[in-house]
């Protein structure tokens, strides 16, 4: 997707609206890196993608490879992104991306609020903007970072390092791997 520097349309770089894969005003899932085909994943502080040989190994400790979106009142397409395993919230303080517990629901904080926008032509696929930061929620393989070009709606010459895929936790795994394999992840 090719978006231009210039431009101050939201619309003209992808979709805003409802997340399809959310149902309820929680909802669990897996979220994988378009780009590198890993789960985003943590240990209870620091947030980086991980896999073994395949996406259909969740590994040793599944639950901290699930989350779940908690609709932030107030603001459409806004959510808290909290760990299952470790029952922290994404959060940022700049650059770096990591999980605390500075949950709540009544919570004011911009950088615990996490705004999706659908990518187009990609399924269940969105662009995670921090609303605190004004950055993109990106990785190159490893570590995850936020980024931002020249703009809000610069998304750089690698787009996909910033698009995350939301798959239901309660999906069977194959199954889904399956699918992602079918639409060319």
């Amino acid at each position: 997707m090719d978006i231009s520097s210039e431009s101050n349309d939201p619309s003209e770089a992808c979709s805003d609206g409802d997340v399809s894969v959310l149902g309820d005003e929680m909802s669990r899932v897996y979220i994988i890196s378009e780009a590198h085909r890993k789960f985003l994943d943590t240990h209870g502080k620091d947030v980086w993608v991980w896999s073994r040989h395949s996406l259909l190994d969740t590994g040793r400790c599944p639950d901290n490879l699930r989350w779940r979106l908690h609709a932030v009142e107030g603001k459409p397409d806004t959510y808290y992104v909290i760990n299952e395993g470790h029952e922290k919230n994404l959060n940022t303080n700049g650059m770096n991306v990591h999980v605390s517990a500075e949950w709540y629901s009544d919570c004011r904080c911009p950088n615990l609020h996490w705004r999706l926008y659908a990518v187009d032509g990609r399924p269940d696929t969105y662009y995670f903007l921090n609303e605190g930061q004004q950055m993109y929620l990106d990785t190159h393989g490893w570590r995850v970072n936020l980024w931002r070009g020249s703009s809000l709606w610069d998304l750089g010459g690698r787009p996909e390092n910033l698009q995350w895929r939301l798959v239901p936790a309660s999906h069977e795994l194959g199954l889904v791997c399956s699918q992602l394999e079918s639409l060319g992840m």
